[in-house]
């Protein structure tokens, strides 16, 4: 019930909690909506975030993806958010740059799929983006990069996830949108939506 009321508080869930599809569901992160949208080709919006469902993370991210979820524009579109879904890896560190996996059958180590779909705990996670990535492409899609404020170095700093994906966008073509945290704010309440696009999103 607590996640229901402060959805931000999923990430001090214990024992997987934190990823359990019920649990995601009740704080608002999981689109019931998903496989229905998805089997009639809605428009696919990929996030590019770091994770914030562990207990350390910030919860920016989160919030990024409830606001935009709360928006009529994303109403009818498939909005993948990858902290909503449990994937695996080929790289023992999971975000080395430096690491040959870009998502492909020739890269990946575990790029485990059924029927042309990823296996959700199995497939490795940059497989898996990169599948969704394309499928944004197909559908006329992006991918919505979320660049968060780094007090140490008092700059915008990506993830090295957040990197890799950037690659793999470039790769494919995918068009892609930024939303830079505005540094003196540690929410979102301050990123307000103009028009079909938040005012905080810029094309790379």
């Amino acid at each position: 019930a607590s996640v229901k009321q402060q959805p931000t508080a999923l990430k001090f869930a214990l024992n997987g909690m934190n990823q359990d599809r019920d649990c995601l569901k009740a704080a608002g992160l999981f689109d019931e909506k998903y496989d229905t949208l998805a089997s009639n080709n809605a428009a696919r919006i990929v996030l590019s975030t770091k994770f914030s469902l562990g207990e350390k993370t910030t919860a920016y991210a989160t919030e990024v993806a409830l606001q935009m979820k709360a928006k009529s524009f994303f109403e009818a579109k498939v909005v993948y958010s990858p902290n909503a879904w449990s994937k695996n890896t080929c790289d023992k560190d999971w975000t080395n740059i430096d690491h040959l996996c870009r998502g492909t059958p020739e890269t990946c180590e575990q790029y485990i799929f059924k029927d042309n779909v990823p296996v959700e705990h199995e497939c490795c996670w940059r497989s898996s983006f990169r599948y969704q990535l394309t499928k944004a492409k197909e559908t006329s899609g992006f991918m919505v990069q979320v660049a968060e404020f780094d007090g140490d170095v008092q700059d915008h700093v990506l993830g090295n996830g957040q990197q890799v994906e950037t690659e793999l966008a470039e790769q494919l073509g995918v068009k892609v949108f930024r939303i830079h945290q505005q540094k003196w704010k540690s929410s979102v309440s301050d990123c307000f939506f103009l028009g079909n696009l938040p005012k905080k999103v810029f094309p790379i």
